[in-house]
């Protein structure tokens, strides 16, 4: 076998891996009665306030890779269920704020803790050098795609 064939088989198993990671959160999502890019907005709005930055529908567009039609409808449906509220930019009045009432930050804690979690200890149970390589490999081949399209 030549290396690009080689280098064709990695590359093969690096996306069907991609996309067995993308079908464990699809089950996960059925698993707890809601849609995948329900979970997806979820996970980013969770993410967003976790950290203690603003979070806009933009940024959920460009996170999930979601149409804006469809993240609006999430949006909206969690806000008539008390779940965030949506307020102003003091920068600019065309843009709202995404923010998490303290009840949607219980129910979306007790939605995506059991994945997180899942995250961190699948990621745990790899050797610490394998997690660094990992995080710097697919850094890098980001940022590689990122310059070549």
């Amino acid at each position: 076998m030549d290396d690009n064939e080689y280098l064709s088989q990695q590359l093969d198993l690096l996306c069907l891996n991609l996309r067995e990671m993308d079908a464990i959160y699809v089950q996960y999502a059925k698993k707890i009665g809601v849609s995948h890019p329900y979970l997806k907005v979820l996970d980013i709005i969770y993410f967003f306030q976790k950290n203690q930055t603003t979070c806009t529908q933009k940024n959920i567009c460009e996170q999930s890779f979601l149409p804006k039609q469809t993240v609006n409808s999430i949006v909206t449906a969690l806000c008539k269920d008390g779940f965030l509220e949506l307020k102003e930019s003091t920068t600019d009045r065309r843009t709202k704020m995404i923010l998490l009432t303290d009840n949607g930050f219980e129910k979306m804690s007790n939605l995506i803790t059991k994945m997180l979690d899942a995250q961190f200890k699948a990621f745990a149970m790899l050797k610490p050098e394998s997690r660094k390589i990992l995080v710097e490999s697919l850094t890098t081949l980001n940022k590689n795609l990122k310059e070549l399209i």
